[in-house]
């Protein structure tokens, strides 16, 4: 399993890529939040449009996700449905799930409760 850490994004929020089953999963960790998101938004946006056979991110380390994470998330999603490219989600913490309920983004991204059920649903 290959990973990646890119520099670009801040302290508070991390990335970390490996292949699992075929799937690009992006690992989130840290604030996605105003003060972190560009970064994020650069590295994600331009690890999509390297058009991987599917991709995965893994959100079950962000200890807080902004309104404008759950718009990065959305956006993210809509790029990759653009270029046919299979796309899901993982969140099965508070600090993820509820500000996805709160503006009926759970309904959109459909997040996975494991890794393993969102890499199967992309190949599904």
């Amino acid at each position: 399993m290959t990973s990646t850490e890119f520099g670009g994004v801040s302290a508070d929020g991390v990335l970390r890529t490996h292949q699992q089953g075929g799937a690009l999963v992006v690992e989130m960790s840290g604030d996605v939040d105003v003060a972190t998101v560009n970064p994020i938004a650069n590295e994600l946006i331009g690890l999509v449009a390297r058009r991987p056979r599917a991709v995965v991110v893994d959100l079950q380390a962000v200890t807080h996700l902004g309104s404008i994470g759950v718009t990065l998330l959305l956006d993210v999603q809509q790029y990759a449905d653009e270029l046919c490219i299979p796309f899901a989600t993982t969140a099965a913490n508070r600090a993820v799930l509820r500000p996805l309920r709160l503006v009926g983004a759970d309904r959109v991204l459909r997040p996975h409760a494991t890794l393993p059920g969102a890499v199967s649903a992309v190949h599904g």
